[in-house]
């Protein structure tokens, strides 16, 4: 229920002639809301539903043991069945699988394209003889030990070797290196001997020792393993066990049987 009071007020020539106590007037005027009333045809509707039967408890028990299916199926419920097809991102990595294959990044390099060092002198040949358009085939002809004179045929020869052979040079060697002879020390050094696959950011001070390091006869390195290939090597001692544990027992039984 709510009340609104409306109050009129008379202009001024009015007050001149009224007294002041009939100048103001005060009404008030009751509102009330109620809820929408629905039409009449809306109450035979009603009716009409159908109400949900529900079963007692000795229906069910019965039911139960009889073997009956207590659950009702609702043959308006679309199931969603577990298939492959139905997971969200099955179809979107099967369509993106045909364009990723054919992507140049996913042909990896293989190590053993510069694992020696006729390899690299190869690489260096090629390199240099796309840049300045040569026919060089000595790694030992005296060009290879001038120094780069334009800074572009020197980015191109260093983009060159670095496609060609798979490993990244900083900008510093970059500007550090003045030749391609200078460029192929440096890569025996860091990249031929291995050093730059032993290297690892969590131990970057860490010291390499091998056979090469050390001349005198009674000295021996013993080689550095992974503990990638630790694990590999344990759990192919263990399969080993297993399995001969697996045919001990397949003896031990066939003889039992057959005693």
């Amino acid at each position: 229920m709510f009340s609104v009071r409306l109050i009129a007020t008379s202009g001024a020539r009015m007050s001149s002639y009224l007294p002041a106590t009939q100048c103001s007037k005060t009404v008030t005027r009751s509102l009330q809301s109620s809820a929408v009333s629905n039409d009449f045809f809306s109450w035979f509707k009603d009716k009409n539903k159908e109400k949900t039967k529900v079963k007692s408890t000795k229906e069910v028990m019965s039911d139960i043991e009889a073997g009956k299916d207590v659950v009702e199926k609702n043959e308006n419920v679309n199931i969603l069945e577990l298939k492959p097809e139905n997971f969200i991102g099955t179809y979107d990595k099967k369509r993106n699988v045909i364009p990723l294959d054919t992507v140049p990044f996913n042909r990896w390099i293989s190590l053993d394209k510069v694992a020696t060092e006729d390899k690299l002198n190869s690489i260096i040949l090629q390199s240099y003889n796309e840049t300045f358009g040569t026919q060089l085939k000595e790694v030992s002809n005296e060009k290879l030990a001038e120094s780069f004179t334009d800074i572009t045929q020197k980015f191109n020869f260093t983009k060159l070797l670095q496609a060609k052979s798979g490993f990244i040079l900083s900008d510093y060697q970059f500007t550090r290196l003045t030749s391609p002879n200078s460029f192929k020390d440096y890569y025996l050094s860091e990249f031929v001997s291995g050093k730059s696959l032993r290297f690892k950011e969590s131990e970057p001070n860490a010291i390499h020792l091998n056979e090469s390091s050390f001349k005198a006869p009674n000295i021996r390195i013993v080689p550095d393993i992974s503990a990638k290939e630790k694990r590999q090597k344990f759990k192919k001692l263990v399969n080993e066990v297993n399995e001969i544990e697996n045919k001990i027992t397949i003896d031990a039984i066939e003889s039992a049987k057959q005693s």
